[in-house]
């Protein structure tokens, strides 16, 4: 339904955008503790989904109450989000499958083997697939999409596989192999400065008749393409939460690596810590000013809306990484607005009418020093006007939030916590 959040950040374009419309008045109705380190939560029809993920475990809530429906526990860690699809839950797992549970009680409908064999490895002192698979698998027409593999130059490459999601049948599949498959030799002919072919698993994301994995591009057969769409992603994956200087999220078609690259692309497009869209405007977080540096003690960090497009910029690139000098195009982005938040926000969600932001309190005494985050530091829930960034409410939090880990529905905000919890907050 329009008003549900489904899958990972809400929608195959992985937008983190939905066009539900809740008030900023909010009082929190449930909290259900579950333990363990949790994904994002998605819901749809009344059921809340969670993945608990070094305990391999899904979790069925009811949203009315946060009481627990069901669990069902995998082969291995499950790193993402499941999907809702129709009466399903869909989830790829590290042991190298994709399952399919009914929403009505968590049983299992099918299992299908997305990783070529059925070998194992031990993998921060677990024992998983040579192949794991992605929790947050895609589901675009009807077709469900996911990869499995750790990357393209090893163990023979990664597995884009096509299923159908009502019987787990394989509808065809191709494969991601930076290496020449006669001698395993590395293609030295493709390397470009620092830059170099390949690919790393993460969400996939699609938009149009393309799928993205990061900043690798492909149709929808599985089969690269120039990367010379623009698109959000991380290049370090969606699902990085570290808090690196270096790293940070991009609408755009390439980020460079390098002390000469991460620090110019920023400049260029719009860019920052977690970024949302609502196909007109980017909404983020970042810094105000991306340059070379060690750290983030001297970062100046602000919430911002700005243009999707960019402005072309005539000037002249004076810089020694050569990959940089002959794919960046040189662009302006366009700010709507830009203003201090009063948390440092690490989860955010677009509504129809406001944005949703949740993190560590912001505190100016503490302006010079890194951001903490874990269990037991001060947090709190801001909601913002998407016209001009004020803020129009905001509630202590018991707990942070994990990245990434708030979602937004017509009958309320849901949000995963950093000790293990699900909080459902609604309209007052």
């Amino acid at each position: 339904q329009p008003g549900d959040w489904p899958t990972y950040r809400h929608d195959p374009g992985r937008s983190g955008r939905t066009t539900a419309s809740l008030s900023a008045q909010l009082a929190r109705r449930w909290r259900t503790p579950l333990g363990g380190r949790l994904t994002a939560p998605v819901a749809a029809r009344g059921l809340v989904c969670v993945a608990s993920i070094d305990t391999h475990t899904v979790f069925g809530l009811g949203a009315e109450a946060g009481r627990t429906r069901w669990s069902f526990t995998a082969g291995g860690r499950i790193d993402s989000p499941p999907t809702l699809y129709r009466d399903m839950v869909l989830f790829g797992c590290a042991d190298g499958y994709v399952y399919c549970l009914r929403q009505s009680d968590g049983a299992l409908a099918w299992r299908f083997r997305a990783a070529p064999q059925d070998r194992r490895i031990v993998a921060a002192g677990q024992v998983e697939s040579v192949w794991p698979v992605t929790g947050s698998v895609l589901v675009r027409e009807g077709v469900l999409y996911c990869t499995a593999g750790r990357s393209s130059f090893l163990d023979g490459g990664m597995t884009v596989c096509r299923l159908d999601p009502g019987s787990g049948k394989l509808l065809g599949e191709s494969r991601l192999y930076h290496r020449d498959p006669a001698t395993g030799e590395q293609f030295e002919d493709q390397l470009f400065d620092v830059e170099q072919p390949g690919a790393l698993p993460d969400v996939l994301a699609s938009a149009g008749d393309n799928l993205y994995l990061r900043d690798l591009r492909m149709d929808l057969e599985g089969a690269e393409l120039p990367p010379n769409a623009a698109h959000l992603y991380s290049p370090t994956g969606f699902l990085d939460s570290n808090w690196w200087h270096r790293a940070y999220w991009i609408f755009g078609t390439q980020y460079f690596g390098r002390a000469s690259g991460w620090s110019v692309v920023a400049g260029h497009v719009p860019s920052g810590r977690i970024l949302s869209t609502d196909g007109a405007a980017i909404f983020g977080y970042g810094r105000e000013n991306v340059k070379g540096g060690l750290g983030l003690h001297d970062a100046s960090m602000r919430l911002f809306k700005a243009d999707r497009e960019v402005t072309p910029k005539e000037m002249i690139l004076k810089n020694n990484n050569r990959a940089l000098l002959a794919r960046l195009t040189p662009s302006e982005v366009q700010y709507a607005w830009s203003r201090e938040a009063p948390v440092v926000v690490r989860a955010m969600a677009l509504s129809k009418d406001a944005l949703f932001a949740a993190g560590p309190v912001f505190e100016k005494s503490r302006r010079t020093s890194e951001p903490v985050f874990g269990v037991g530091e001060a947090a709190a829930l801001m909601v913002a006007a998407q016209d001009d960034g004020r803020t129009l409410a905001q509630y202590e939090l018991e707990e942070q939030p994990v990245f990434d880990g708030l979602i937004v529905l017509d009958s309320g905000l849901c949000i995963a916590t950093v000790d293990g919890a699900v909080e459902w907050w609604a309209a007052k």
